[in-house]
């Protein structure tokens, strides 16, 4: 509701990552890898990049994608400046390839 009715909020970028992360709760995995990827794009989430790409892998691999979930876990850990996002993304990285 806030992002619709005050779209230039300064709260408009942690409401849109809110959004991902309810619809991905919800297991709306068409919409929220729709969001993720205009969310990994959008500058104003720059600094959470890793993350959204590493949610973004999620999506793909709980959807059956491990060539995009790949795709995406190894740009996460490109952008990862935390030890912890990229030890999040190996162990994605290697939940896909067990898959197959």
């Amino acid at each position: 509701e806030l992002a619709r009715r005050f779209p230039k909020s300064s709260l408009a970028p942690e409401a849109a990552i809110t959004r991902a992360e309810v619809l991905v709760a919800a297991g709306q995995m068409d919409d929220a890898a729709v969001l993720l990827s205009r969310l990994v794009s959008d500058p104003a989430h720059a600094g959470r990049r890793a993350e959204l790409l590493r949610t973004l892998g999620d999506v793909e691999r709980s959807r059956g994608n491990c060539a995009s979930a790949r795709t995406h876990y190894r740009a996460a850990l490109d952008a990862a400046a935390a030890a912890e996002d990229a030890s999040a993304v190996r162990r994605g990285l290697g939940a896909c390839e067990a898959a197959e």
